[in-house]
């Protein structure tokens, strides 16, 4: 059975939260003094942060205009202290289109500015883009470029990007022992993707001892946050029963979460436990799914179904 890994893909909304993590306003019980001005007005500086903290209360307060006016004068002012967070931030407004039209070339370089500016969030971003060509084309050099810098710093997406590059030697030789590393350390600050992947070397023994238990202990902590890949690589280990005591139940209830997440690969493997329990309607149902998203096994087994129930 091969097993499922994959390179790395951020949910957006798990990306522009936490692009923005890192200057977020302080609460009122914290002490720390709060904006005496408008936020609608940046042009009149304040203490060293206040602009900050006043940008950051407009865009929690769906403001996005006064957000977006009070980040650029931050990012515009030389030396400010708060420019790289600022233009982190621009780069979600704009990649996002909140308070401006909608322009991911734009919040690329925003999010570049802030990647040179060392944030490793927006590095490890950055390789991203580069990966999958938001706003920019895609690059592999630029990849590891921006990948490398965000590992240097201990950050999982990036770690867990250089794991990718050295397993399947993307712009780098092939190097299975630097890829478990990477991943190794990616899996321990809790990138599910960095899980999913080492599990896959875990389970089939490549660079490390095969260890079926540590691989389902990766692959659970990796589906526990959703992460579509190893809870169908749960679900087919469960329902196939090769390295591990068959579990329709556990088969049926991981490959569930994929497909409810809309994965078409956890709908027609779903379906092929609904046939084997002879639930056809439901398998068909399955099937049909996963054919719609292009999976080309789901049009053989719904001949096959349909030929078992008669179904024209």
């Amino acid at each position: 059975m091969a097993a499922i890994s994959h390179r790395l893909r951020l949910p957006a909304t798990a990306l522009y939260f936490a692009l923005l993590a890192g200057c977020a306003a302080p609460t009122q019980e914290s002490g720390a003094p709060q904006p005496s001005q408008s936020p609608a007005s940046p042009a009149q500086p304040q203490s060293v942060g206040e602009e900050l903290r006043a940008a950051v209360q407009a865009f929690n307060e769906r403001d996005y205009v006064a957000a977006l006016d009070l980040f650029q004068y931050i990012a515009e002012q030389p030396d400010h202290p708060d420019q790289v967070a600022a233009s982190k931030a621009l780069g979600v407004m704009y990649s996002r289109g909140l308070g401006v039209e909608k322009n991911l070339e734009i919040g690329s370089d925003y999010i570049r500015a802030a990647a040179y500016g060392g944030d490793a969030e927006s590095q490890a971003e950055m390789a991203r883009r580069y990966d999958f060509a938001v706003g920019v084309e895609r690059n592999t050099d630029q990849i590891l470029y921006w990948a490398g810098r965000a590992a240097e710093q201990g950050n999982p997406q990036g770690q867990q990007y250089m794991g990718w590059a050295h397993h399947f030697g993307i712009g780098v030789e092939k190097d299975l022992a630097a890829a478990v590393r990477y991943y190794e350390a990616a899996a321990a600050g809790g990138d599910p993707i960095a899980q999913n992947n080492l599990a896959v070397l875990y389970q089939n023994g490549d660079g490390v001892p095969e260890d079926i238990n540590r691989a389902l202990d990766l692959y659970r902590e990796s589906a526990a946050k959703g992460f579509a890949a190893a809870q169908i690589q749960l679900g087919l280990l469960y329902f196939q029963g090769e390295k591990v005591p068959q579990d329709k139940q556990q088969a049926r209830d991981w490959l569930s979460k994929a497909a409810d997440r809309g994965h078409p690969l956890g709908a027609f493997f779903l379906g092929q436990v609904k046939e084997s329990d002879g639930d056809l309607e439901a398998a068909h149902q399955l099937y049909l799914r996963a054919e719609a998203a292009g999976i080309a096994q789901a049009g053989e087994a719904l001949a096959r179904i349909r030929e078992k129930a008669g179904h024209e």
